[in-house]
């Protein structure tokens, strides 16, 4: 929720938050109705700290009979520009699953940014150090800018890494400062001071370097389109390993033109992915 609220005050955007009563497949959606309170409880909870935010707040709750399906079926509904869930931190040991059946189906199938934080030891929310692990690619970008608005609402010092083996060579000395270059250019309203890692173990290098930190975030890598690991082996390992707070990125990819990306979500609703009939939902 405060990571919800600090990237909704950055982007002046709006918080819906939503809870999900699940039912088992033969039991009718109705009877989800009789177990609402403890989620209501829940929402009222998670609302309450955004009492003092200049943040648009509301709260749902669906009942389904899969959390995923009615997550997705919300984020179509409304249209969401990004989804953050949780994770405890600790991968499954389902051969079919990477973080939790749930959380991978989100990661894999949401249309638009997904945010997975995984909580740290310390959990009371104050961030003052901020660790930015960059090596480029198409999620890096969401990652810069995600650290950037919370480091704007939290005034915290944002330090861009990048990983260097033992034994540089110029030229990888020079695409690291570059890269960490861009960064400091990209976000130039906040403190922030870069550094430049060597360790021929990038997780090792990083697990170490964010005990320093609060708060680390680390976006996708493309190696996770190729194999069964959601952001890439890095990343995940980094989220797993880390004592303190990690939250991973993955940005929705544009299809090419918003005429595709308008023909794309019209088929999902004609195919049923929103169909009202499927859940049940109270404001």
């Amino acid at each position: 929720m405060r990571t919800a609220m600090r990237i909704a005050e950055d982007k002046d955007g709006e918080i819906l938050v939503m809870s999900v009563v699940t039912v088992p497949e033969q039991t009718p959606l109705s009877r989800g109705r009789e177990q609402t309170d403890e989620k209501r409880e829940i929402l009222d909870r998670a609302m309450s700290l955004a009492e003092d935010a200049d943040v648009p707040v509301s709260g749902t709750i669906r009942i389904s009979h899969h959390a995923a399906s009615a997550i997705l079926n919300t984020i179509t509904q409304y249209d969401s520009d990004a989804v953050i869930v949780g994770w405890k931190g600790r991968r499954t040991q389902r051969r079919d699953a990477v973080l939790g059946s749930n959380v991978d189906r989100i990661v894999k199938e949401a249309d638009c940014d997904v945010y997975v934080e995984k909580f740290g030891l310390e959990m009371d929310g104050r961030v003052d150090s901020i660790l930015l692990p960059t090596a480029g690619g198409p999620h890096a970008a969401l990652a810069v800018e995600t650290a950037a608005a919370i480091a704007r609402s939290t005034r915290a010092t944002l330090y861009p890494v990048y990983v260097l083996g033992t034994t540089p060579t110029r030229e990888e000395r020079e695409q690291g400062e570059s890269l960490l270059a861009t960064v400091s250019e990209t976000v130039d309203d906040v403190p922030i001071e870069t550094r430049l890692l060597e360790n021929d173990d990038v997780v090792e290098a990083l697990v170490d370097e964010s005990a320093n930190h609060d708060l680390t975030i680390i976006g996708a890598t493309r190696e996770g389109v190729f194999q069964k690991f959601l952001f890439g082996t890095i990343p995940e390992t980094v989220a797993e390993r880390a004592a303190t707070s990690v939250i991973m990125t993955k940005a929705s990819l544009e299809l090419g033109t918003k005429l595709q990306e308008s023909a794309k979500k019209l088929g999902e609703r004609v195919t049923g992915r929103a169909n009202p009939l499927e859940e049940d939902e109270l404001k």
